[in-house]
């Protein structure tokens, strides 16, 4: 719609055509149709001049603004809801009821022709160029995604596996993102300021709707570009292509640059930039387009487009405004979130009591059946499994429940096992059980009655171990031999850090002598 270079940049009709009076003819008969095609499909615009009144655009910009807002409200309240509830579905639900749908309305409103709002036939070297480009600049915002989580510490994103359903999401995403951002937003804004504010407007308002302040670059990356394939080749498929195809590259893309350090080293960040930039310079052919110059051809690659269009009218300043009123509160709203986040973060590593009581029975074949029972609290944090370790690698686990409800245990290493966590652990009791069993042989110190280690499952603030014997097991206590069960070790909780060691303490068994007798082994 707008050529920066063509209408705004001293010495246009070189850029144009190589005569310049010839050029200035060409930039006035486009300068015609593209306000046509603005106003095709609006009464009023058939009835008014050419150029469309200052409060016909305000009022343009402010549906716009309205619809965004909807669509943030929208997203991070019932979206949310839907994605945590239907996983994929409310995924695809989000992104009709929450673009989709503020567009629709946005479009229908203000009676927005097919072409003006980009649907018109794109043709394939645009759309070719637009998918090299999505992949190219997804290329560089996971670069830079990637050292901007290494410098504040935080991990990647959890690898995505690619399925069918996925690769539906993926595709109508774009679909429904880029139909409010690009036909709707950037062509709004476009109305009252220069391509390149627009196109960069936009984009900071797509960066802001995930609501992540780490994830606010690349989003805005993205966007960026997104907006200058709909500057350049005024198609609203191009930008959709362009979106997909950064999309399906965006998991094999995370999961390389996690292996190869070097494909987010700034160098190769820059080198995917200039080729990004090459690429968007032949988004459409050049023709008879002629620049000189570094900052100059980088404007064309960005904001130049075959085409001129109608020069912004002035809004005055009810939608600057507005647009920044809309920014603020989208901040604003971004930092209490992360002072939320950050508070149930420190909540979440506060100190939290967990204690363990270990019964260990020494049965009459000298094996030790042993039942972990550990307390918590309150659960640990939402997982998929709850890591743990025996004090012995030969020790085997028989069974395991949480809260009274099976579960299931798999093996991960030697004497290190996984529990599989229930998505809704039952709020009450707070209480895993492990069964396990070893032999009396494993422990150390035979003749001097035997020593165990103290070695909780899991860190716990406090621990304690009771030992019980089988009639017939052949084995007493030395101290007592009248008891059957005896507490061997216990320590309280005392308010200090969770810990699983709590070094050894002797058993003080010794062997029964034939005819009743003790003695010791």
């Amino acid at each position: 719609m707008f050529d920066p270079i063509a209408l705004h940049d001293r010495g246009v009709s070189a850029v144009l055509a190589p005569a310049g009076g010839r050029g200035e003819a060409h930039a006035t008969a486009f300068l015609t149709m593209e306000r046509a095609v603005e106003r095709e499909g609006s009464e009023e615009g058939r009835r008014t001049s050419p150029e469309s009144p200052p409060s016909e655009d305000r009022r343009l910009v402010g549906g716009a603004l309205a619809a965004f807002v909807g669509c943030v409200l929208l997203t991070w309240t019932v979206g949310g809801y839907l994605q945590l509830r239907l996983g994929l579905g409310g995924w695809l639900l989000t992104e009709l009821l929450c673009f989709a749908l503020p567009a629709g309305w946005v479009l229908r409103r203000a009676r927005v022709s097919a072409s003006a709002a980009g649907f018109g036939r794109a043709p394939l070297p645009g759309m070719g160029w637009s998918v090299l480009l999505g992949l190219v600049v997804m290329a560089v915002a996971v670069g830079k995604g990637a050292m901007i989580r290494q410098a504040l510490g935080v991990p990647p994103p959890p690898a995505l596996r690619v399925t069918w359903e996925w690769v539906g999401l993926a595709v109508l995403a774009p679909l429904c993102e880029e139909l409010l951002f690009r036909s709707v937003l950037q062509r709004a804004f476009s109305r009252i300021w220069r391509p390149p504010t627009a196109l960069v407007a936009t984009a900071v308002l797509f960066g802001l709707v995930p609501g992540s302040f780490v994830r606010f670059p690349e989003v805005f990356l993205l966007g960026f570009f997104s907006g200058v394939v709909f500057l350049k080749t005024r198609s609203y498929w191009a930008s959709v292509a362009f979106h997909a195809a950064a999309a399906l590259a965006a998991p094999a893309f995370w999961v390389q640059v996690t292996r190869w350090p070097a494909l987010h080293h700034p160098l190769t960040t820059w080198t995917f930039l200039g080729v990004a930039l090459v690429l968007a310079w032949y988004l459409d052919p050049p023709g008879a387009h002629r620049v000189w110059g570094v900052w100059r051809s980088a404007r064309w690659a960005l904001f130049g487009s075959a085409e001129p269009g109608a020069a912004p009218t002035r809004a005055g300043l009810g939608p600057v405004v507005a647009y920044g009123g809309v920014v603020m509160l989208l901040l604003g709203v971004m930092v209490t979130m992360m002072l939320i986040g950050a508070a149930g973060a420190r909540l979440a590593q506060a100190p939290m009591r967990v204690r363990q009581a270990d019964l260990w029975q020494l049965r009459t074949n000298g094996v030790i059946a042993a039942q972990s029972r550990i307390d918590f609290e309150r659960w640990p944090a939402r997982r998929e499994s709850l890591g743990f370790a025996l004090p012995y690698t030969g020790a085997r686990v028989l069974r395991a429940e949480i809260a009274g409800q099976p579960a299931r245990v798999m093996p991960v290493g030697a004497g290190t096992f996984k529990l599989v966590w229930p998505a809704t652990p039952p709020a009450a009791p707070r209480a895993v059980h492990v069964w396990w069993e070893l032999s009396l042989s494993e422990l150390d110190d035979p003749t001097q009655g035997y020593r165990a280690r103290l070695q909780a499952l899991v860190p716990v603030t406090a621990y304690s171990l009771r030992l019980g014997l089988d009639p017939d097991c052949g084995y007493e206590f030395e101290r007592a031999p009248e008891l059957r069960q005896a507490e061997v070790f216990s320590i309280r909780d005392t308010g200090r850090a969770a810990r699983n060691d709590f070094a050894s303490c002797g058993l003080g068994l010794r062997r029964v002598a034939a005819g009743g007798e003790g003695g010791r082994r």
